[in-house]
């Protein structure tokens, strides 16, 4: 199971971890590990590329990931952050608690 925790300061997206594989398939045929993983590895690339947002993100062979803003966000970093809790719970929402779980901490 692929677990996603997005974080939130304020009511306001600051950043996402994400661990695991969804076990939907065998592995290079895993479209929703793919789909998750685009999604995750994009957003931070996002963040990094077309934001003044400075990013702190740890990235593991394993299938982890965790992206964390720390200082003031920007507005484009701030959609692009909500863009990434917006996909995640919609991959969510079509395939299940069986292969995802998706969970909102505030820090």
């Amino acid at each position: 199971m692929i677990k996603i925790k997005i974080f939130t300061k304020n009511a306001k997206t600051c950043g996402y971890e994400i661990s695991g594989h969804a076990g939907y398939a065998i592995e290079g045929k895993d479209i929703v590990c793919a789909a998750i993983s685009v999604l995750g590895i994009n957003t931070a690339n996002a963040i990094d590329a077309l934001t003044e947002t400075p990013i702190q993100a740890q990235v593991e062979e394993s299938g982890y990931l965790k992206v964390m803003l720390t200082t003031t966000i920007d507005s484009k970093a701030q959609v692009l952050l909500d863009a990434f809790s917006l996909g995640a719970q919609e991959i969510y929402n079509d395939y299940g608690k069986t292969y995802i779980h998706v969970e909102f901490e505030e820090v």
